[in-house]
């Protein structure tokens, strides 16, 4: 599968996971406006950690999580704690990806949707995150 056709895929299981949750759709409809835009891939260790993790594909998110992982190696991985001290294996544990959003392989004004990661048992701190 090409990189295309992964973002594709992608888009595809975002937007069904989303509409089967009344809790996504209670809080914004999945956007009309999604604009495909070209990304880098960027890789980060995290992904084979995330492949190992993906468990098996019995609940309503499998397909999700089938299209994050087939994707891992061609979305842009971001770096956002580099340069904290969150401990040491923290940035091989950890790791996010925009699906919807700026660096992501799709924009939308008016929802971002992500991807986190964190190994098990990863120690990530209570913090919260100003909305654009």
């Amino acid at each position: 599968m090409d990189k295309i056709d992964l973002f594709d895929a992608l888009l595809s299981a975002t937007r069904r996971a989303y509409l089967e949750h009344p809790e996504a759709t209670g809080f914004a409809p999945f956007p009309a406006d999604i604009t495909p835009q070209a990304v880098d891939s960027v890789a980060r260790p995290v992904k084979e950690l995330l492949r190992q993790d993906a468990g098996t594909d019995v609940d309503a998110l499998a397909s999700l999580r089938q299209a994050v992982v087939a994707a891992a190696d061609v979305v842009t991985w971001l770096d956002h704690y580099q340069d904290s001290d969150l401990g040491p294996g923290f940035h091989d544990r950890f790791g996010c990806f925009p699906i919807i959003g700026d660096s992501g392989p799709f924009i939308s004004d008016s929802l971002r949707a992500w991807v986190v990661y964190m190994a098990p048992n990863l120690y990530y701190p209570w913090h919260e995150h100003v909305a654009e």
